[in-house]
């Protein structure tokens, strides 16, 4: 995918994926935006792709085929992203915990981020993860959250 920049539509530069992706993450993120950020969501640039992965004015289709991503660090940004984690269903986050132990920690670290209707799921997912640091932080967040309750 070759990205050009116009200059009052009359210069136009060839930007790197490298600058694109600093770009997009200086860009603002507003539903404006949506549309080139979502023609984004297939650029070959994995850093691009992870730039954009951080935006909340994605709609859900271009969220969850970030959430399915080649690369893990595309979906480990989805994994932070607040938007996104409502916005799925059960099934996808299940498919992102199980893709891989780096996905499911984030995931537990960010359950704080998660609306309460899909906690519980969630967590049960993840204290029966494989791994027991992502165990710990599930187990903390609930036990933390019952506590409060």
């Amino acid at each position: 995918m070759k990205i050009t920049l116009s200059v009052n539509s009359k210069q136009f530069i060839e930007v790197g994926h490298s600058d694109l992706a600093s770009f997009v993450n200086f860009m603002n993120d507003e539903p404006c935006h949506s549309a080139f950020l979502s023609a984004l969501v297939s650029h070959p640039a994995s850093e691009v792709r992870c730039a954009v992965a951080g935006k909340s004015c994605l709609p859900v289709e271009s969220l969850a085929k970030l959430a399915r991503d080649s690369s893990i660090n595309v979906v480990r940004q989805v994994a932070n992203n607040e938007i996104a984690l409502n916005l799925f269903d059960q099934s996808l986050i299940q498919t992102m915990i199980d893709r891989d132990v780096s996905v499911a920690s984030d995931l537990a670290d960010n359950l704080n981020m998660v609306c309460e209707e899909k906690l519980d799921g969630i967590i049960y997912s993840l204290m029966h993860h494989a791994d027991p640091q992502v165990v710990d932080t599930a187990t903390g967040f609930d036990s933390n959250r019952q506590a409060d309750r």
